[in-house]
């Protein structure tokens, strides 16, 4: 199961995702499919700052304080631009950006 909530990353100003239930998917992935221009990049950026440990930031509003909270199958994934300004890396996640010919995964 996966629940998302952002506050002010990478241009998303505030947006909660229902649950994603992996258990009714063999295959452990989701897709996430929207038209142009409704945050899908920004949304694969937090996953990515995740991914690589990295703090996450608003590219228009760079002076806002930025807050994430993913929960993983219970695994809660905090970050506050406020508290802290690094985070741990998370290896459950892997984004796949649909602009690059191949892709690999560590």
């Amino acid at each position: 199961m996966l629940k998302c909530s952002f506050t002010n990353c990478y241009g998303i100003g505030m947006l909660s995702t229902p649950d994603i239930n992996f258990q009714n998917n063999h295959s452990n992935a989701a897709i996430i499919y929207a038209p142009n221009g409704v945050m899908k990049s920004s949304f694969s950026k937090v996953f990515e700052d995740i991914i690589n440990g990295d703090p996450t930031v608003d590219r228009w509003f760079p002076s806002c304080k930025t807050e994430y909270n993913v929960n993983y199958n219970g695994d809660p994934i905090l970050y506050n631009s406020d508290v802290s300004k690094t985070q741990t890396q998370h290896s459950q996640f892997y984004v796949i950006k649909s602009f690059h010919e191949n892709f690999e995964k560590n």
